[in-house]
């Protein structure tokens, strides 16, 4: 609507401009070397108009020429680049099918087309993936962690082969180097998996806190792995610092109420402190919804002293909790 109301604006400003230019009486007299003309205002008004035209159409020209060879080497580029994405997703289709000679050809075929292209690496390792060529894909996967842009896939990939080939240091270097850039829930799981073999449970909560914090865990996943993580450390310390190794288990079981291994170390510790009454009352309550045989071995060696007949009533205590809820026990 503005465009069309803008263009009858500048046709009736034209029209009135020319108006005033034949409506302007007098003449041009123009004077060069032996030639003299006369004109109109009129007719020298249109006179360099038409030569203002030819300027423009001349230049147009001698650019267009000028500018004709880049436009030619432009269309011949995003001609091959066309023709390399196409032969890279011909070749990832072909992988995915697991064709790996066709995965190979469309790798060649894309990495003459698009040598500085990181897809096409990922391509050369799925197809050297599937051809059984694992240094070759590692190769590819070196390549792919130079570029900012595919470095976190590159890294991934050479943590599947460390692993592949049982090599867990590296594969603990692949998996933090991704994790400093960013807290991917592959290279989370790997952190803690590694962390927690040793033993470094430290270590391990601080990469569960930041995956957490960067959305890579829900808030009941990530209250679960606190749980299990304080569980083992709290096993770790349940000899040397009993009192810490208490605490830890209680609040495991606070964020996982009924979590066996954790009963199970604060029962331990309890029953090492003469405080069998708690231990029993501990198992006791959690003991309809974790009918665990541990639980009910550690129940019975709290009290050692114990006859068989008062083990015996403390059993069928056990079996009734189950019957309130519908579950009849083993004999």
């Amino acid at each position: 609507m503005w465009s069309i109301l803008f263009f009858i604006l500048l046709l009736a400003a034209l029209s009135y401009g020319l108006e005033q230019v034949i409506d302007q009486p007098g003449s041009v007299a123009i004077d060069w070397g032996p030639h003299h003309v006369d004109a109109s205002i009129p007719v020298a008004a249109a006179a360099l108009l038409v030569a203002g035209a030819g300027i423009v159409l001349i230049w147009a020209l001698v650019s267009g020429t000028l500018k004709m060879p880049g436009r030619l080497r432009q269309g011949s580029q995003w001609r091959r680049r066309e023709k390399g994405f196409a032969a890279v997703t011909k070749g990832i289709v072909a992988a995915a099918s697991g064709d790996a000679a066709a995965a190979k050809h469309a790798a060649k075929a894309a990495e003459k087309l698009l040598p500085n292209e990181p897809l096409v690496h990922y391509l050369k390792s799925q197809a050297a993936q599937i051809e059984g060529d694992f240094g070759k894909a590692e190769a590819a996967f070196q390549q792919m962690t130079l570029n900012p842009e595919t470095r976190l896939l590159g890294l991934r990939g050479l943590h599947i082969q460390a692993q592949r080939r049982a090599d867990p240091e590296a594969a603990h270097h692949f998996a933090k180097e991704a994790h400093e850039i960013a807290p991917l829930p592959w290279a989370g799981t790997a952190l803690l998996e590694h962390h927690a073999a040793a033993g470094e449970w430290d270590e391990a909560r601080k990469v569960l806190e930041e995956n957490y914090k960067a959305g890579a865990l829900d808030a009941a996943t990530a209250e679960r792995y606190r749980a299990v993580l304080e569980t083992a450390a709290a096993m770790q310390k349940e000899d040397r610092d009993p009192h810490a190794a208490l605490h830890l288990a209680h609040l495991a079981l606070k964020r996982r109420p009924n979590f066996v291994p954790a009963l199970l170390v604060a029962t331990r510790i309890l029953i090492r402190r003469n405080d069998a009454k708690l231990a029993t009352k501990l198992i006791e309550k959690a003991w309809p919804n974790a009918p665990h045989t541990d639980l009910a071995a550690a129940y019975f060696d709290s009290f050692p002293a114990e006859t068989n007949v008062q083990k015996l009533a403390r059993a069928e205590r056990l079996a009734a909790q189950l019957r309130a809820m519908g579950i009849e026990p083993d004999a």
